[in-house]
């Protein structure tokens, strides 16, 4: 009886070990996603005063963008000539936007040996 016990008893201690083991990966992983997630979601950079004046510079041609569609608008229509006017706000982004370009290798000149010697 006492052989089995002790048999028990290690087996037990062997599987809760593993069980634990498993328990701190687990919780390990989870917490570095939680780290990661919070990173991203808490903007540090915003902090960074370079990237502030940036982010202000880009809100700002933004506004001056709109307004200048805004006055040309108004400018349309006290001259009645709201026909070569064009409302839609994305024509200038989609100009931008160009197609992702692929990068190539450079091929390498297969060089013989009689031309490594030269």
């Amino acid at each position: 009886m006492n052989n089995s016990t002790n048999s028990f008893i290690t087996n037990y201690l062997q599987t809760a070990t593993n069980n634990d083991i498993i328990e701190l990966v687990q919780s390990s992983c989870s917490l570095c996603v939680s780290i990661l997630i919070f990173i991203k979601v808490f903007d540090f950079q915003s902090y960074m005063s370079s990237v502030k004046r940036k982010r202000l510079e880009i809100k700002k041609n933004k506004e001056k963008r709109e307004f200048e569609k805004m006055r040309v608008l108004f400018e349309a229509m006290k001259q009645d000539n709201l026909d070569d006017i064009s409302l839609s706000t994305d024509d200038e982004e989609e100009k931008k936007e160009e197609p992702l370009r692929m990068t190539r290798k450079k091929k390498k000149q297969n060089l013989t040996p009689n031309e490594n010697a030269v």
